[in-house]
């Protein structure tokens, strides 16, 4: 999980930490704001911070935690997809 001497993260790892966790960010965010609009925003803006961040992960738990994704929202199925 790099970053390059810009302080941005690779494309590769960007890819993953969306299709990973793309869903839970949205259904977390979708269940605080209640709105369609406000939770794509909302999840856009976490991996936009994530792509600037310089916080090392040394796990895809450590990942997880990080971008507030701890569990899905309420009668959402969990993300499936591993490291």
């Amino acid at each position: 999980m790099s970053v390059d001497k810009a302080g941005t993260r690779d494309e590769k790892f960007m890819r993953y930490a969306m299709g990973a966790h793309g869903s839970s960010v949205y259904l977390v965010a979708l269940a605080q704001t209640r709105s369609e609009h406000n939770a794509q925003d909302v999840a856009q803006d976490v991996f936009c911070r994530l792509l600037t961040d310089a916080t090392s992960f040394t796990s895809d738990e450590h990942l997880r935690a990080r971008d507030g994704a701890h569990a899905p929202a309420p009668g959402a199925q969990a993300d499936e997809a591993g490291p």
